[in-house]
């Protein structure tokens, strides 16, 4: 059993953390000893041994743009928004129509780059182009094909040669 070496008997002699810290620590570095047992990394490691390398940033740094100025300007808005009636009345009848261009015009300026870059790295774009290497993504491109069907090109097409 695991702690068939502990002696119940005597419990007070047992180390004392004092802390959740301290705790955390020493349960890091229990956690962290080699085990004697074949683990999945030691699988991993002997097919792959380039498998927990580190990535290398390639791309322009990302300026984060002022958090103060976003949150007035979030602020801004919820107060107008909330003035204005007949919005809340559309809201709340649910017939409120909100431009798609302006959804995707924010989604590329906020969280669009890191769920492109989030993509990229589970179909292997950046393994199969860039091996060891990332990078966010500063501008979105669309890019769209002359066929009939005018479809345009998302993230995850799959294209085959004839197209």
């Amino acid at each position: 059993m695991p702690n068939e070496d502990l002696d119940t008997t005597d419990l007070e002699s047992l180390e004392k953390y004092r802390s959740y810290t301290r705790y955390l620590r020493k349960a890091e570095e229990a956690r962290n000893k080699p085990a004697w047992w074949k683990t999945y990394r030691s699988y991993v490691e002997k097919q792959d041994p380039e498998h927990d390398a580190e990535k290398v940033d390639i791309g322009l740094p990302y300026l984060r743009p002022s958090r103060l100025k976003e949150v007035k300007e979030r602020t801004q808005m919820v107060k107008e928004n909330k003035k204005n009636a007949e919005l809340e009345r559309a809201s709340r009848l649910r017939t409120l129509k909100v431009s798609l261009d302006r959804v995707q015009d924010e989604w590329g300026k906020s969280s669009g780059p890191f769920h492109i870059q989030r993509l990229a790295e589970h179909y292997g774009v950046f393994r199969d182009l860039f091996p060891n290497a990332l990078f966010l993504p500063q501008v979105l491109m669309q890019i769209n094909y002359s066929q009939d069907n005018g479809g345009q090109v998302h993230y995850g097409n799959r294209l085959t040669p004839t197209e």
